[in-house]
Order: C-alpha cells, then structure tokens, then sequence
C-alpha cells in the first residue's frame, strides 16, 4: 500500500491511507520514507488525518525517519494528529520529537517560520 505523496511549497507531504496501522503499512512507510531522504528530500511533512490510532512499528519508522533527516539538518513535521496519538505522543514524550499541527497550512508555514504561506 503507498502512501500519497505530492509537492506544496517545496516540501514533500506524505498521506497516510489508512485509519489503523499495520506491520505492513509500517515497513512500506519505512521504504518510501528512507527513499525520499536518500533522493535529497529534507522537509517532510507526514499527514496523519486518516489515522486514529499508530503503533509502535509506525512510531518507530517516524523516530527513524526524523533522526535520519535530523542528521542532514532536514525535518520532520506531523499534521492532522487524532487526539488519540496525539495523546500517544504525550505519554511517550514523541511530542518533543515531533512537532504536531492541527492544519497542513499551520505546519508549511512552520517549515518557513512564518504565518503566510501561498496556499497551492
């Protein structure tokens, strides 16, 4: 299963398709993640409004995949959190990893550090 990907703003948003993640889901996201980074992507934005719930594996693919990014002074935005992993990323203190925005607008502009972005 891919996952969608497209271009806004020189960043690469990546959807992921499903409401519940699986081990599946989780090793393609690892493969496409890991393929963008060595491709020379560097912002990342990762829309989660179809998710209400990521496991450990999926958790694990996103921690890598911000480390790896990290490491090439790149980042790794969440957007469209459930409250349930949002609350998920609280009790595992991911929120200090992960910066979450309720809008992909709010989370482009952060990428820019500014309030307006154009909205293509």
């Amino acid at each position: 299963m891919h996952c969608e990907t497209n271009h806004e703003n020189n960043i690469l948003v990546i959807c992921i398709p499903s409401r519940e993640t699986h081990f599946a889901l989780a090793n393609e996201l690892r493969r496409q993640l890991f393929d963008f980074i060595a491709a020379g992507e560097r912002r990342l934005l990762i829309d989660l409004s179809r998710c209400e719930y990521l496991d450990s594996t999926l958790l694990g693919v996103l921690v890598g995949a911000a480390r790896k990014l990290h490491a090439v002074n790149g980042a790794l935005k969440l957007t469209g959190v459930h409250r349930n992993v949002r609350r998920l990323l609280q009790l595992t203190n991911l929120n200090r990893v992960f910066e979450a925005y309720d809008s992909k607008h709010e989370a482009l502009a952060a990428f820019y550090g500014c309030e307006e972005i154009s909205r293509n």
